[in-house]
């Protein structure tokens, strides 16, 4: 009992207090000072860090071991901000230990050499200065240096925990966290064996040895990796000395809520893709092989584990190589293979890296030593309950695999193949082989003419087969519902819930809903918004079972529901709710879509992965059902429909009064997110190509003529993400503004449009479907492609688009007037009318047949 009380008592007043005193670089006097035996040297290398710094250096001067035999040297390398008023505070406060020099900027490299040419310590660190450190830390770190004196030690690592700086939560959850487990290790330099070390902001190195080795931090590095060079050349030179890995002193590593550490921002450099290759894994590797002739094991993963990160974000987002010139790429290309050259192929084959799975083992072995996996993995992903069907997919080196399934020995039929290809800069990496087999009592096993191949399912294998047992006791749980009155759930027992955007309906799913109104099916209906929504009140006059949502009753009604059919597909619409709450769930999400997909969206509709999918067009329908198309997604899946808002607007009486002008958003000029679907803007928005171009053409005097001279008005339809910095366009009194956001519905204004002006927005599908001119203005075509979430697709503005392509504003205008005289180009009229098949009014109806057919 007493025990408990201390424990309480130290856990709601004794730790707060300790950490508020702590906050203020002080030590609690009741905590025992442990001076340090060993002298320490902490190089901070600061650019533009005033926002963070304050809580490093009280997070250092608050250490349990005082200051006495520490050395904290703050390179300022040239900040523009507050950082020197602050380093300097902290200089003052503490005179003898912490030092102050500022240089011109030289970078994070160059900080970093300054430091090591002025540190005097007999250990030397390199923290950053906007992550921070446990109050024990250095006094863990002392007691490591002095215990391995005797063991000839020569590199102290610490635990890499990161903290997220949104939340302000503290996660152990980097991939390398297994070196931390199970307590405190010494491990011989030259036998490192599955560990390695990266990351110098929380390691510890002896300063003479790094002196004597000639060690400096390589400016053509960054970004990335610069650390890993370092500390690496230095271990192939100390074979014989030890490293310790201390699961208890703890670096807190920032992952910055706006995103703007040179972490977050590597990938838009260029120097990601053709320095740090090049001057950063492939001297590495020449290094270690001159110095030791065998390459060590831990040297190779490490390469191996930065690799992971090119290869992921390449297959994640090919276009952001777009910063590349031609000869660029091919030159990223070799070093990468020269890279993979130093590496053993049995290293990638077995070894076990977080982001190594079995896409990349296949893709690599593939790709650079022309060898396959021993075995081919067979991973049993999905499980359609309704039609009694799994998903198998394969990762192969060849697109003729041909597996042979069989259920107790006898071949089962496989539909909706898709074969995936999958390249690094161009050559082809592995291929994903799809496909869908019915589920039946038995024991299913697989065949390859290649070779062995075994079914995975969570994580374990299955050699000889597995049994339907096996794959239902995955798939096939039963639904507690827990949390919510049985009661109140039961009411929406096989429902289905529709929903647009939370705050805004007028979509697919609105429209949709209008629909099943009429129908007398026997299924509940139900439309969720926000209460707040201004269409709230107009829904429910009209008769929609209106839910809240995030209410009591949305939770109810998810856990219960049979699908949840929306135009959007973000997250919060999805899933809405915590894991814990909709653990049971078995709603299916149904995507219908807010635009005809016309750009390549496989890598977010592959995560999304609907269990229907409404598409407007053939070519659309085509892109993705290919079974050579990027998309996971098949004729299973994806259906033909129209869309249901689509039937509104045709029935809507066609005028020719405006002018409309509506441009699509720019990823690279967004921030952070502060609402759902809406983001701040990036410092020098104002002044971006973005705000000039559509700045001028709005104020343009010809435009303004040419809308009077034919009795036309201009309207202006911005993105919602740029709601509160309209004055930034400076927009003459004669130009209407108007808002999604603010306005019920869109469609009565393309009803009136004479022409759209738009960019690379789908909007444009919404004026062919009604045979209306389009205006293409795209003068930033090329940064579009290279920054945005999706990449070009099927669709050519060129040869597909419902009017002509613009560069610079006078074509823009010399389009607009053919387009609104009745002269433009013969081709665009001719595009518009063969690209819809529908205009029936029954894509609503198709769209409900289809959902009938998942049954």
């Amino acid at each position: 009992m007493r025990n408990n009380i201390i424990w309480a008592l130290d856990r709601v007043f004794i730790t707060p207090l300790e950490a508020a005193i702590m906050a203020t670089g002080r030590r609690p006097f009741w905590l025992r000072s442990n001076p340090i035996e060993n002298r320490i040297s902490l190089v901070v290398p600061c650019y533009n860090v005033a926002k963070y710094i304050d809580q490093f250096m009280a997070s250092i001067t608050s250490q349990t071991t005082g200051l006495e035999g520490v050395e904290v040297l703050l390179i300022d390398d040239g900040s523009t901000d507050s950082t020197p008023d602050i380093a300097k505070k902290w200089a003052s406060r503490h005179p003898q230990h912490i030092k102050y020099h500022r240089q011109e900027n030289q970078g994070l490299c160059g900080a970093r050499n300054t430091g090591l040419s002025l540190a005097t310590g007999d250990w030397i660190s390199f923290p950053d200065p906007d992550d921070f450190v446990n109050h024990r830390y250095l006094q863990f770190v002392d007691r490591a240096i002095t215990e391995g004196s005797s063991k000839d030690a020569s590199l102290i690592c610490c635990n890499f925990i990161r903290y997220y700086e949104k939340s302000g939560n503290k996660r152990n959850d980097h991939g390398l966290k297994f070196r931390f487990g199970n307590g405190r290790k010494w491990l011989r330099a030259a036998e490192l064996g599955d560990f390695m070390q990266l990351a110098i902001n929380s390691a510890f190195l002896r300063r003479t040895d790094v002196i004597r080795l000639g060690l400096t931090f390589d400016k053509k590095i960054v970004p990335g990796f610069e650390d890993a060079n370092v500390v690496n050349r230095y271990l192939i030179n100390l074979p014989e000395t030890r490293v310790a890995f201390l699961p208890e002193a703890k670096y807190y590593y920032r992952k910055r809520a706006d995103e703007s550490s040179l972490q977050d921002t590597a990938r838009t450099k260029k120097e990601f893709y053709l320095n740090q290759p090049k001057y950063g894994w492939l001297s590495l590797l020449a290094d270690a092989k001159e110095t030791r002739t065998e390459i060590p094991k831990f040297i190779q993963r490490t390469v191996l584990y930065d690799t992971i990160g090119h290869f992921r974000s390449h297959l994640k987002r090919p276009q952001a190589l777009g910063i590349l010139t031609a000869e660029e790429k091919e030159q990223y290309k070799q070093t990468m293979a020269d890279a993979m050259a130093y590496l053993s192929p049995e290293l990638v084959e077995n070894t076990e890296l977080p982001g190594l799975y079995e896409d990349l083992r296949v893709g690599i072995l593939n790709l650079y030593f022309g060898e396959k996996r021993a075995y081919t993995n067979a991973y049993i992903t999905r499980y359609d309950d309704q039609k009694n069907m799994m998903r198998i997919s394969m990762y192969t080196a060849s697109d003729a695999v041909n597996p042979v399934i069989r259920n107790d020995g006898f071949e089962v039929h496989k539909s909706h193949l898709k074969i995936i290809r999958n390249t690094f800069v161009g050559d082809t990496f592995f291929y994903e082989i799809a496909f869908w087999v019915p589920v039946v009592p038995g024991q299913y096993t697989i065949e390859l003419e290649e070779g062995a191949a075994q079914f995975r399912l969570v994580g374990k294998s299955f050699n000889t087969g597995i049994t339907t047992k096996e794959i239902l006791a995955k798939f096939g749980k039963k639904p507690t519902h827990q949390g919510i009155k049985a009661r109140l759930a039961a009411r929406f027992n096989d429902a289905w819930l529709l929903m647009d955007r939370i705050d805004k309906a007028d979509d697919n799913a609105e429209h949709f809903y209008r629909h099943l109104m009429n129908k007398n099916d026997g299924v509940r209906y139900y439309f969720v918004l926000n209460r707040d929504s201004p269409d709230w009140e107009r829904l429910k006059r009209e008769g929609f079972n209106l839910i809240a949502f995030k209410s009591r009753r949305h939770l109810a009604a998810l856990q219960r529901a049979k699908y949840l059919i929306s135009s959007h597909a973000d997250a919060y619409i999805r899933k809405p709710f915590s894991i814990a709450q909709l653990r049971d769930a078995k709603y299916k999400f149904l995507f219908i879509q807010h635009g005809v997909t016309k750009d390549n969206q496989s890598e977010w509709f592959n995560h999304i992965m609907p269990a229907l999918l409404a598409t407007a067009t053939p070519t659309e329908h085509e892109s993705i059902v290919n079974p050579h198309s990027d998309y996971h997604l098949s004729d299973k899946e994806v259906f033909l429909t129209g869309f249901p808002r689509h039937d509104a607007l045709l029935q809507l009486n066609q005028e020719r009064k405006t002018i409309f002008v509506m441009p699509t958003w720019r990823e690279n000029l967004g921030g952070k997110v502060i609402l759902p679907g809406v983001r701040a803007l990036k410092p020098g928005f104002e002044v971006s190509e973005y705000v000039t171009r559509w700045s001028a053409l709005i104020n343009s005097d010809r435009l303004h003529d040419l809308a009077m001279n034919h009795q036309l008005r201009i309207v202006f339809c911005p993105h919602p993400n740029l709601a509160k910095h309209l004055d930034a366009f400076k927009r003459p009194p004669y130009v209407e503004t108007v808002f999604v956001d603010r306005i019920q519905s869109l469609q009565p204004l393309f009803a009136e449009m004479a022409v759209m002006v738009t960019d690379f927005s789908s909007v444009a599908f919404d004026a062919g479907i009604l045979n209306k001119p389009v205006v293409y203005y795209q003068f930033d075509r090329d940064a579009f492609f290279s920054g945005h979430i999706y990449r070009t697709g099927y669709f050519d503005y060129h040869e597909h688009g419902f009017g002509p392509v613009a560069l610079e504003e006078p074509d823009v205008i010399d389009a607009i007037e053919k387009a609104i005289s009745g002269s433009e180009a013969p081709q665009y009229a001719e595009r518009r009318r063969e690209t819809f098949p529908f205009r029936d009014g029954r894509s609503s109806e198709r769209l409900y047949q289809a959902v009938l057919s998942l049954d």
